[in-house]
């Protein structure tokens, strides 16, 4: 029988989502930073949309639990960080293509008669060990009532306590001194040397400080270029960039309550982006128009990845931070 399984992987929080078994036909990936990954008898394949069309990312067998036989786009990419995303996400599903957590095979016929033999070997064992035990209680009982002596009282020493010294406490999380930054200026200091990682969750360590005060004015003065960052992408990230054009695709996900909102946008020269932005999003949906400011988190491909939020009236208003949605 043939077994199967897919399910899609977003790049940015690392979700597994769409997940499906023993089936033939495998929707197409919504934007650049979501794969498809299938699972097909052992043969695995990564799909991404590029451009508005669907492109394969990766190649690889599936064995023992582990991707062999990598094969990627190019030289570098998927990056090692992104198989490891897919290689998780592939361990929650058996080889088989279907969910963990079958019951357990009946033990070998060699197996069950070798259990059966110690069972027997137990019982018959069970009134020697008895015996022996009372034996052993009625000797050691006898004893004491014939010991006479009574020990001598050894005056106790004092204990000698001693306090261990005092460790330092433990530093925060990174994700935690993020979130709690004096600005965003900190913020993004903290979370740069996580952005110089290919595949980092970067976006989400600055999201976690974004969502609730990321303000327009954060963000709103481009320093860099499209051009510039494909060029010399380490050199550009962590710049802020501008960018107007059509939104390809908008979706809601939600960080610690707070709502993000994930997608991509082409330009009018073709160029792709993908952004998540906090703030609001106002009636902006597919197709629409808009601009969005914020800063360069790296590139995957020819894509720009952007951490910002779009340029509307309410986001320009100078809220200290936005209540929980």
């Amino acid at each position: 029988m043939r077994t199967y399984v897919a399910f899609d992987l977003g790049l940015s929080l690392g979700e597994v989502s769409n997940v499906s078994y023993q089936s033939s036909v495998s929707d197409p990936p919504d934007d650049v930073f979501t794969w498809r990954v299938v699972c097909d008898d052992g043969v695995v394949t990564i799909t991404t949309r590029e451009k508005g069309k669907v492109v394969e990312v990766g190649r690889a067998t599936w064995s023992k639990r582990q991707l062999i036989q990598r094969a990627g786009k190019a030289d570098g990419y998927p990056n090692d960080y992104q198989w490891e995303l897919v290689e998780k996400a592939l361990r929650g599903f058996d080889a088989a293509g279907a969910p963990r957590g079958r019951p357990a095979a009946a033990p070998a016929p060699r197996r069950r008669e070798r259990n059966a033999r110690i069972s027997v070997l137990i019982r018959a064992a069970a009134p020697v060990v008895a015996l022996a035990v009372v034996v052993v209680m009625v000797v050691r009982r006898t004893g004491e009532q014939h010991t006479t002596t009574t020990p001598s009282r050894v005056p106790a020493k004092p204990a000698v306590t001693s306090s261990p010294p005092a460790r330092p406490p433990a530093p925060e999380p990174l994700e935690v001194r993020v979130a709690k930054a004096a600005s965003f200026d900190d913020a993004l200091a903290l979370a740069r040397p996580a952005m110089e990682t290919p595949g980092s969750a970067s976006g989400e360590l600055l999201a976690r400080y974004a969502a609730p005060r990321l303000r327009w004015d954060d963000v709103a003065t481009a320093s860099t270029s499209i051009g510039f960052v494909l060029k010399d992408v380490g050199a550009e990230r962590g710049k802020r960039l501008c960018v107007a054009g059509t939104l390809q695709a908008i979706e809601r996900g939600d960080l610690e309550g707070r709502a993000v909102y994930r997608g991509a946008l082409r330009t009018d020269e073709g160029d792709e982006i993908g952004f998540l932005a906090v703030g609001s999003t106002g009636a902006l949906v597919r197709r629409d128009k808009s601009t969005i400011c914020g800063v360069v988190l790296g590139k995957t491909g020819d894509t720009v990845g952007l951490l910002g939020m779009f340029d509307l009236p309410e986001n320009r208003s100078p809220a200290v931070e936005r209540e929980v949605p």
